[in-house]
């Protein structure tokens, strides 16, 4: 008999100290245990509204990353278009430049032409060729400029979409964690509060057995 009342003593406090440490840990996620009382506020109505809720939250999402898919084909798709522009602007701006080069070139040639063929003095000619020399190598320097300039703009604008698509994968990552730790955290309160609810009926089935015991003890000693 006092083995058993022994036994049950000792249950009931290693109970009660079970049930300190999860008070403790309760203190320390005080905001979880709001949560868990909302639980178990919960009706089956609620609970079945929550469902529906959850499933049209879920065609939401369908929904939502359906236009995201549209909106980023529509991006590539202006992106391609704004690319072919480009490149077909720099095919026309070269075509132009060589026009003007070239006719800038026979304007030259015809200039010196003539002057050979007047015959002016040494200076004037080495004085026109030393400026058409000056000239067509400031036009050349121009050009490379002009090709420096917009492949430094094609590099800008490139960067500046990879970086675009970059964060925004970066965010769609962050947005399924957070999602991920919000189920996790849902899953763990609903094991805590089913937990708790257990040890509450073992301690309460302990509780009865002990004063049915104390009871026959009472009994059998009259």
């Amino acid at each position: 008999m006092d083995r058993r009342k022994n036994q049950l003593n000792t249950e009931k406090y290693t109970d009660i100290q079970e049930g300190e440490e999860y008070r403790r840990l309760a203190e320390q996620y005080a905001h979880e245990q709001m949560e868990l009382s909302k639980f178990r506020k919960i009706t089956q109505s609620d609970v079945r509204s929550m469902y529906d809720k959850t499933l049209e939250n879920k065609q939401k999402v369908k929904e939502m990353e359906k236009q995201m898919d549209d909106e980023e084909d529509e991006e590539l798709r202006i992106y391609a278009a704004a690319k072919k522009k480009i490149a077909r602007l720099r095919r026309e701006k070269e075509i132009e430049a060589h026009k003007e080069k070239q006719e800038a070139r026979d304007h030259m040639i015809g200039y010196l032409g003539s002057l050979q063929k007047r015959q002016e003095a040494d200076d004037d000619t080495r004085i026109a060729r030393a400026q058409a020399q000056r000239e067509a190598k400031e036009l050349k320097e121009e050009q490379e400029k002009l090709e420096k300039q917009q492949k430094m703009q094609d590099s800008i604008t490139k960067h500046r979409y990879e970086s675009m698509k970059r964060q925004e994968a970066e965010k769609e990552m962050e947005e399924r964690e957070e999602a991920e730790m919000r189920r996790k955290k849902a899953e763990a309160d609903q094991l805590f509060r089913l937990y708790q609810q257990e040890k509450e009926k073992q301690r309460t089935a302990n509780s009865s057995e002990l004063a049915k015991y104390h009871t026959k003890q009472a009994v059998s000693s009259h």
